[in-house]
């Protein structure tokens, strides 16, 4: 699975939906996200992927594309160093 379906089935299983019924324009906020919810989802991408994604870099995120973005940015960061 690569990195934007993984983000997406995460969020999308955190708020109980399919990850077709999640569009990546959506806002977090309208996407029914909260802050444990965000943890919870953070939590779970940074498992499955091996990387560590800080407090300050979430401070931006608004939308499931900013999230897809700032975990893919992550990802090659961490891969790059590997």
């Amino acid at each position: 699975m690569d990195t934007r379906a993984l983000v997406i089935t995460a969020l999308a299983k955190e708020v109980r939906r399919t990850p077709e019924e999640v569009s990546e324009a959506q806002s977090l906020d309208a996407l029914g996200i909260e802050s444990l919810d965000m943890v919870s989802v953070i939590m779970s991408l940074e498992d499955a992927l091996n990387i560590h994604i800080s407090d300050r870099d979430l401070y931006n995120v608004e939308s499931l594309d900013d999230l897809i973005t700032l975990v893919e940015r992550t990802k090659a960061e961490h891969d790059a160093v590997q």
